[in-house]
């Protein structure tokens, strides 16, 4: 399971007649099957992966207006779908039952719908994660 908030009020900024605030999520339940590469460092385990499952992905956008001429309005809008994240990391033990986990995650969501191809001109949503963290083994 993961959670991803992806932060981009900047990109929206080009308009000075208002203000945007934007959000965009995307929340996953995936089935991932990874493989360990043999390594010369025991204490080093590189890996890939490939995880598939549900994504569901909500873009909401606020506008308010600070200027004659222009209305505030609010958009938002959700897709569920199946989708695929590619996976290449590593791992570096700590200890017996934790890891230093580091890797980079390419997550491709095929098909978004008419209504957000439309709003946004997006038909896919494709883009890369980095992610540290560390692994507890039980």
């Amino acid at each position: 399971l993961s959670y991803s908030l992806l932060g981009q009020d900047e990109f929206w900024d080009g308009d000075h007649r208002g203000s945007y605030d934007v959000d965009y999520n995307i929340g996953s339940a995936l089935l991932r099957a990874s493989y360990y590469f043999d390594s010369w460092d025991r204490d080093f385990r590189p890996y890939t992966s490939l995880a598939f499952g549900y994504f569901s992905y909500r873009n909401k956008v606020d506008y308010l207006a600070i200027s004659a001429g222009t209305g505030n309005f609010k958009s938002t809008l959700k897709d569920n779908k199946v989708g695929l994240a590619p996976n290449i990391g590593f791992l570096y033990n700590l200890s017996d039952e934790l890891c230093f986990d580091m890797n980079l995650r390419y997550i491709y969501i095929p098909n978004l719908s008419d209504e957000i191809n439309t709003y946004s001109g997006l038909d896919k949503l494709s883009l890369p994660e980095l992610s540290i963290g560390l692994f507890y083994r039980f």
